[in-house]
């Protein structure tokens, strides 16, 4: 039968999240059919997932998985609704996620972050889903990795470098950035660190190649966020929508009598509530 096709999804965002090493064997796992080694995998690998997106604990960790719990339940039900159509399963639930994610994903970030944590994970695609470079209505046809090329760009040259000489590997690695194929996390490391040496073999002030070293930090943190993003993009298509769910909630908050506000409730909320459930927007 293949693998569950929430199990598939959550695979797929492993995989964005770059958890999957270069020749890992758990890349195979997806094509096993044992619903119970699929809940094995996901035993472990929610809390991965949950260790980069909420670094600070803003939840604790039974709660995020509570609310991994409450995506579940929520993806079973959209797909139980009977569709009349012409199109196969895979371009059903793909329509479905296309819809669905964009709010979801807007209210985790939206709750998750902490105020001006510049090293958390969701601190640059906060920056960027609210910045001119990001696309955020649907007869936007700006292209999203030209947009990170832009953002990334411009973040960079915010920083009073001595020189920038020695970031050029860096603004090359960016201009590599592609629509169709992703940069591996470890050589974007690496390049940031081969800039980060040069600074410790320079004679500037030790005080200065802190500073400048805290700065490159900060890069690699925009950098490294900024490519799952479009990793996700590349999976989804949605991150346009995202921008324009983020943007909403960012300017008016959350109304939690209106139907967003009741998604909100059904996924942050303590305990399960399945009237909350089919009162949210997507069902």
């Amino acid at each position: 039968m293949g693998t569950h096709a929430f199990a598939d999804m959550m695979y797929r965002l492993y995989q964005c999240f770059g958890l999957f090493e270069k020749h890992d064997e758990r890349r195979e796992v997806r094509g096993n059919s044992c619903f119970s080694f699929h809940q094995n995998f996901f035993n472990q690998g929610y809390n991965d997932i949950i260790r980069i997106i909420d670094s600070n604990e803003v939840f604790s960790l039974e709660e995020r998985r509570e609310v991994f719990y409450k995506y579940e339940q929520l993806y079973n039900a959209l797909m139980h609704i009977p569709v009349f159509s012409h199109l196969d399963n895979r371009q059903i639930t793909k329509r479905y996620l296309q819809v669905a994610l964009p709010p979801i994903v807007a209210l985790d970030v939206y709750n998750s972050l902490p105020p001006d944590d510049e090293m958390h994970f969701y601190y640059h695609i906060h920056r960027f889903l609210i910045s001119t470079h990001c696309p955020h209505k649907s007869d936007d046809k700006r292209k999203l990795y030209v947009s990170v090329k832009n953002y990334l760009r411009e973040y960079i040259r915010s920083f009073d470098f001595p020189y920038k000489d020695h970031l050029a590997p860096l603004f090359n690695f960016i201009s590599d950035i592609k629509a169709g194929s992703g940069q591996w996390e470890e050589t974007i490391k690496e390049i940031i660190k081969n800039c980060r040496s040069e600074y410790d073999e320079s004679y500037i002030p030790k005080k200065n190649i802190t500073s400048h070293s805290q700065n490159l930090d900060k890069i690699e943190r925009a950098y490294l966020s900024l490519n799952v993003l479009l990793a996700f993009e590349r999976k989804t298509s949605a991150v346009t929508a995202i921008s324009m769910h983020y943007r909403y909630t960012v300017n008016n908050g959350i109304n939690y009598k209106s139907s967003y506000g009741i998604l909100c409730r059904y996924l942050y909320s303590r305990g399960y509530d399945e009237q909350l459930l089919h009162y949210t927007p997507l069902l």
